[in-house]
């Protein structure tokens, strides 16, 4: 049970490098600007003006150019940034940003963006760290406006990175009173370290039994299936109470309601793909779509990652209920556009480098790393619970 003097875990517990203007060399940047130089030229054409933003593993390097050019002419150029240095490009009003990547990346620490400004002045519900982008600044966004988060990506590629800053940027953020976890996890793998929390964090819903033999990371199919069912019902008992309030979402309800608040619950799935595959009779996909379709009114989340993300498992279905993506570097051209409707995510680096599409325009960032504090912080929760 959450004690009234609840105290959320201090940053010391994090290690990790502080924030830095991401320093590229004079050298490095002058060698990718006559590149660039080189390479306009070879097509006639006369640059104005080069501009460079650091980021911590990639660099943006804005090209305005002396005057504007044909389709074709840009075509080409892409086509030749894309094959002989597969770097990415895009089109601005006055040239177009090609992004480099740095000669040595700078690791982001999942610390370095919780003690920012940016992050400590947010007033998101549920705040995210995303990372850093390509100009250096501190990406943070809300998961009750997302309202729901798709992330695909090849193994070994960011996921499990991304979803440990997901999971401990709400952990330094919020009390057990103000969110629950239903973490699900049937590769038995990337949550464990987070099962010796005590239950107060996680959404056990009526048809769960509270006992010390279930344990609250979800990696049975059949369980999975009826804490997804109950979650449904939840939402369906959630969304009376907001009738009988006269309130349209959680947060009002909130506001309003003397005493026991609603919490958020935020639905982490590990691996979709493992999921759907073992759900014969369809029903956890059934769940899952539900949820998503009706769960943010009522404070209920789902983020869902997979490392097969083919058309097959990420469904025109799921894309419509799942408007926040992520893309972490994958194989294939086919892959990329199943998670992202476009191709890039063939030219990312590794290692955490992520696009972010929230229905604007997509945005490169570099993930935050959890070094390995993730014991600790449990260690201390648990503390604060006894």
């Amino acid at each position: 049970m959450e004690k009234k003097n609840y105290e959320l875990p201090p940053l010391s517990l994090l290690g990790g490098n502080q924030l830095d203007n991401y320093a590229v060399s004079d050298e490095e940047i002058a060698d990718n600007k006559e590149k660039l130089l080189s390479l306009f030229r070879s097509y006639g054409i006369d640059v104005n003006n080069i501009e460079v933003s650091n980021g911590p593993s990639v660099s943006a390097y804005s090209i305005a150019l002396k005057k504007r050019i044909k389709k074709s002419d840009y075509e080409k150029i892409s086509k030749e940034v894309l094959m002989s240095y597969g770097y990415r490009i895009q089109k601005t009003d006055d040239g177009c940003l090609i992004e480099i990547p740095n000669r040595t990346p700078t690791i982001v620490s999942l610390k370095s963006v919780l003690e920012s400004n940016v992050f400590r002045s947010c007033n998101a519900e549920l705040p995210v760290a995303l990372g850093v982008n390509t100009s250096g600044t501190v990406k943070v966004t809300d998961l009750t406006q997302m309202p729901h988060l798709l992330i695909g990506g090849a193994t070994g590629q960011g996921k499990t990175d991304f979803l440990n800053a997901m999971v401990m940027s709400l952990l330094y953020s919020k009390k057990p009173s103000e969110m629950k976890f239903v973490m699900i996890d049937p590769e038995k793998v990337l949550f464990r370290d987070y099962s010796r929390l005590p239950r107060t964090w996680f959404a056990m819903p009526d048809s769960q039994n509270d006992t010390s033999d279930k344990m609250p990371v979800l990696t049975d199919i059949a369980e999975v299936g009826n804490v997804l069912n109950s979650l449904c019902i939840e939402m369906d008992k959630r969304y009376g109470q907001l009738a009988d309030s006269n309130v349209s979402d959680i947060k009002a309800y909130n506001e309003k309601a003397a005493g026991q608040i609603l919490p958020y619950i935020v639905v982490v799935i590990d691996e979709y793909f493992d999921l759907i595959v073992l759900d014969s009779d369809g029903d956890i996909k059934k769940s899952i779509i539900s949820l998503a379709e009706k769960g943010k009114a009522v404070g209920i989340h789902v983020v869902m990652a997979t490392s097969r993300p083919s058309a097959n498992v990420i469904s025109s279905l799921v894309k419509t209920n799942f408007p926040t993506r992520i893309a972490f570097r994958v194989a294939t051209e086919t892959d990329s556009r199943t998670i992202l409707d476009q191709q890039d995510a063939v030219l990312l680096n590794g290692k955490g480098d992520m696009l972010y599409y929230d229905g604007g325009e997509l945005e490169r960032i570099q993930c935050p790393l959890v070094f390995g504090e993730i014991e600790q912080t449990v260690d201390y929760i648990c503390e604060q619970m006894k």
